[in-house]
């Protein structure tokens, strides 16, 4: 795992799902330079799916709408196509290389895929890059300095694990820091069709613990939802 204080690299933290059949090594190696983990399809097809729908990755690469299809069809074999969906149009960013790709992905469902400003390898993994660039977070809370950037989290300095659904959680968060987050908009946008509020308290509260005292910072508003007390740190 990326250390935070290897923040100078764009995607230290992060990781990235490679669908490309072809050039795929390639489009790895751009990633890992930039400091992101990559999970490396199309062999691994099924792990892949399954990280998506985990909320495991931040984001999954697509340049051809073959590849989109191609998911989308593992996807369908393993009955996961819907949460597949849900999460590729929320919680996990896709970035697509191509009129072709970027259409196949909106006829699936995805509205809003990234789209790399050039058609070039080079090109996606700077749109990526932009993209989450944006979920780096950096702020005061419960009294300690809060470090989100991808998969690595810090309080004042000491690295935490935690599962992908508290990491999506704590992202949340920390994005309407000082705002409230409704617990409706929680579990449509981080778990989907069939959830319910109770699964959003029970990993509110898991969070909370693995936070320690910084867990305070998370405050609940009656019959409403969440918020991050929290402030951009110096």
């Amino acid at each position: 795992m990326a250390h935070v204080g290897e923040r100078d690299l764009p995607l230290a933290g992060f990781t990235v799902g490679v669908t490309a059949q072809q050039r795929g090594h390639e489009q790895a190696a751009l990633f890992e330079r930039a400091g992101a983990s990559v999970l490396l399809g199309p062999a691994t097809a099924r792990r892949l799916v399954a990280a998506v729908c985990q909320s495991r990755l931040d984001a999954v690469t697509f340049t051809s709408d073959v590849a989109v299809a191609g998911l989308f069809a593992t996807a369908d074999a393993l009955g996961q196509r819907e949460r597949l969906r849900h999460a590729l149009a929320g919680p996990v960013c896709t970035a697509t290389m191509g009129t072709a790709a970027g259409a196949a992905a909106r006829a699936l469902g995805i509205p809003e895929p990234v789209e790399a400003t050039e058609p070039t390898l080079a090109g996606l993994a700077a749109a990526v890059a932009a993209t989450l660039g944006r979920r780096r977070h950096r702020l005061r809370a419960g009294g300690a300095e809060l470090v989100v950037q991808g998969a690595t989290v810090q309080v004042d300095g000491r690295p935490l694990s935690l599962s992908g659904r508290e990491l999506a959680l704590l992202d949340a968060l920390c994005r309407e820091a000082g705002s409230v987050v409704r617990r409706s908009a929680l579990v449509r946008d981080l778990w989907g069709p069939g959830a319910n509020a109770h699964t959003v308290d029970v990993t509110v509260a898991r969070l909370r613990r693995r936070l320690g005292p910084t867990g305070v910072a998370i405050r609940t508003v009656p019959r409403r939802g969440y918020w991050l007390d929290a402030s951009l740190a110096d």
